[in-house]
């Protein structure tokens, strides 16, 4: 879907924001939008199971993001944050998760899972 530029920034500054907690492991900040039956440590799962290591990714990723609207809001969206590690690049691993968006801002997002696409 092809968003305004306003929409486009916030969704940027969130999958920018998320990527580095992913790389950091910085669980109070995903903590912050894990579902309740999530556990920040099962995020991670195929990470692990993989033994990769998430890494920062290539200027221009974002454009990689397809937000999809949530039918019935017009600030919710669904999307899958593809993931990069140090010994693929970009790997087969992305993140979904929902991100509302307000006032051209990310003000609230709920991570649903890491997996293999």
């Amino acid at each position: 879907m092809e968003l305004d530029a306003v929409r486009q920034h916030a969704v940027g500054s969130f999958a920018e924001r998320i990527m580095r907690a992913i790389v950091d492991r910085d669980w109070e900040f995903l903590s912050q939008g894990a579902r309740p039956d999530v556990d920040c440590d099962e995020l991670f799962y195929w990470v692990d199971d993989l033994g990769v290591t998430p890494t920062a990714p290539q200027p221009g990723w974002e454009q990689l993001i397809d937000p999809i609207p949530i039918q019935g809001r017009d600030d919710l969206y669904f999307f899958d944050v593809p993931l990069w590690t140090l010994e693929e690049g970009r790997s087969d691993l992305s993140l979904e998760c929902y991100v509302t968006l307000r006032q051209g801002q990310w003000v609230a997002f709920e991570v649903c899972d890491i997996h293999i696409m």
